[in-house]
């Protein structure tokens, strides 16, 4: 027995006790701290994937939505309307217009510069012992630029012509030049002969005023000729130098002598009067 503070001494039986709790307390708290020790990295390991899920979940969505976004970008220009495209200079009308500078509109015959498709050219030879003369035809296309058309001629027997267009004058008489491009046709009247010497112009005697008339030349053989056109009044009606003659409006009730030379420098002429109604 052992004596207390108070001079009692304590039994045995409640200090063990009291020491046999302690200890017994001091064991679950020491296996408390052993399990918890050894339990903790396991609730690490099993927490980590959840972690690093969350950490990779913003970077896995931002990728998905940047692979989506190209789709939608796409889905977008399909929905969107088609817009036309601007006009350019090559897809304007003016532009796709092709540039005609003579203003024609078919296969023309030229000579000396002059159109003379469907008119006549005189080849004067007074006597055949001279050298036969010759005449030089260009061919222009409808977009104005010179071409090669084939040449062909209805009597070899007045007027030859070669695949350049050089006529030559084989004899008295009168010949067709043809000149033919693909679907395109220009003819032109030869005429060979003397020097005219008379001139007489056949074509009707009145035309309505605003209208429009065509006047042929011809030489004392009946050969049609190249002749130059003159009017006596432009303002009661014109004449071209084909023999078209054009009434003017309000010129009805007048009357216009036109005349028709056989040549500038040539006394030989006719004069015809139109009556404008």
């Amino acid at each position: 027995m052992q004596q207390s503070g108070t001079g009692r001494a304590l039994p045995r039986g409640p200090r063990r006790t009291q020491i046999g709790m302690f200890m017994k307390k001091m064991a679950a708290i020491l296996t408390g701290a052993i399990v918890l020790a050894l339990a903790l990295p396991m609730l690490v390991s099993a927490q980590a994937p959840e972690e690093t899920a969350d950490a990779n979940k913003p970077a896995a969505q931002e990728a998905a939505e940047e692979t989506e976004q190209p789709q939608k970008t796409q889905e977008a220009v399909e929905q969107e309307p088609s817009q036309a495209p601007e006009s350019t200079p090559e897809n304007t009308p003016d532009a796709q217009q092709t540039e005609n500078p003579t203003g024609q509109d078919a296969l023309s015959i030229y000579m000396d510069g002059k159109d003379v498709t469907g008119g006549a050219v005189t080849l004067s030879w007074p006597d055949q012992t001279q050298a036969a003369p010759t005449a030089l035809l260009e061919a222009v296309g409808p977009n104005g630029a010179n071409v090669a058309p084939l040449y062909q001629t209805s009597d070899e027997a007045v007027a030859d012509v070669d695949p350049l267009g050089h006529v030559t004058a084989v004899g008295y008489g009168v010949a067709t030049i043809t000149a033919t491009l693909d679907t395109e046709q220009a003819e032109l009247q030869i005429s060979v002969g003397q020097e005219a010497q008379r001139v007489v112009i056949i074509g009707a005697d009145t035309v309505p005023h605003g209208r429009s008339i065509k006047l042929r030349a011809f030489d004392q053989d009946g050969n049609r000729i190249q002749a130059v056109w003159r009017s006596s009044s432009d303002k009661i009606a014109s004449v071209s130098q084909d023999g078209v003659v054009t009434a003017s409006r309000g010129a009805s009730g007048k009357t216009v002598d036109v005349t028709a030379l056989a040549g500038e420098d040539s006394g030989a002429y006719a004069v015809k009067t139109i009556r404008i109604e």
